[in-house]
């Protein structure tokens, strides 16, 4: 026993006055707002973690003489591992707030 059944998509879009509505039914505009705060604020604390990784890596094989080179190890660790947690810390508050929204959303 086999179903097809085809689909017609050529030639319909969605429009943004849908994706605000959808969003809206999810939660109210402050919590979309945080939310949208909150995926930024995720995406900086990320992005911060891997910068300062990487500009740690560089002063391993040089004599360079920047805050992050002649910062003691401990120091510089302390601050990867805060930079890291909060990193994770916000992907799991962007998670939660994005099920929130949509299960509500979709409740409607």
């Amino acid at each position: 026993y086999h179903v097809s059944i085809e689909e017609d998509s050529h030639g319909r879009n969605v429009t943004f006055k849908t994706y605000y509505k959808y969003f809206t039914a999810g939660g109210s505009h402050f919590l979309l707002a945080f939310l949208v705060f909150i995926l930024f604020a995720a995406e900086i604390s990320s992005f911060s973690a891997e910068l300062w990784f990487s500009k740690w890596a560089g002063c391993l094989n040089t004599t360079n003489t920047t805050f992050i080179c002649s910062s003691s190890q401990e120091k510089i660790l302390l601050i990867y591992g805060g930079l890291t947690a909060m990193a994770v810390l916000l992907g799991f508050a962007r998670v939660l707030l994005i099920y929130y929204v949509t299960v509500n959303a979709a409740r409607v």
